[in-house]
């Protein structure tokens, strides 16, 4: 398998990288550390090459992580009717690339600011940093959320509005540790419950009928 570096990470990566080296000239225990923290991030940042699932009207997980609430809400810039919204949390030992749910038009993006509340607690999508997207597929609106969580500090979106992605296609990231919410139209059938582990490009997360 090839292995390849996301490349937001590459920074952090070479500096942490010249911290090692510079460091074993004065305190090799001190060099072992900064190497730890370097091989942490090579592991972290891993963009791993994927075999993106096929299959007709198929929503697949916008993220590594686990299922951990499945929810009815309202939201306007989605639809006027409710939609289910399922939140992936992903720890720090997931791969934290974020790809397209399904292929769509991006309708709508805004980056917000925010608080950096633990991505777990249910109040984290309306106070934390966070992405918010909307794809429109077959004339289906298809929307995540990029949230930033209490170690995430920084979240990462590589889409422009107008952009027509394709379904798997790699769409960013969040660094260490974050949620990414999908929300689906109540006549998507939920393939996924609560405590599921699911992996972005991969799993089916639900079909449109």
């Amino acid at each position: 398998m090839k292995f390849r570096i996301a490349r937001d990470g590459i920074s952090i990566i070479v500096f942490f990288l010249l911290i090692t080296i510079f460091s074993a000239f004065f305190h090799i225990y001190i060099s072992v550390i900064f190497l730890i923290l370097l091989s942490f991030c090579v592991f972290f940042f891993r963009d791993p090459e994927r075999e993106i699932t096929k299959g007709e009207n198929i929503v697949l997980a916008p993220a590594d992580g686990k299922v951990v609430a499945i929810k009815q809400i309202q939201d306007s810039k989605i639809s006027e009717e409710p939609v289910n919204r399922i939140s992936i949390f992903l720890s720090i030992f997931d791969v934290h690339i974020n790809r397209a749910p399904v292929d769509g038009e991006v309708i709508y993006l805004k980056y917000s600011k925010g608080r950096f509340l633990d991505a777990r607690n249910p109040e984290a999508s309306k106070v934390n940093e966070n992405n918010f997207m909307v794809l429109l597929h077959k004339e289906t609106k298809i929307a995540l959320r990029q949230i930033a969580g209490k170690i995430a500090r920084r979240v990462v979106c590589k889409c422009n509005k107008g952009d027509n992605l394709k379904i798997g296609e790699r769409i960013g990231m969040i660094r260490f540790g974050s949620r990414t919410d999908l929300f689906l139209p109540m006549n998507v059938k939920i393939n996924v419950k609560i405590g599921d582990m699911v992996k972005a490009g991969i799993t089916i997360m639900g079909k449109l009928s």
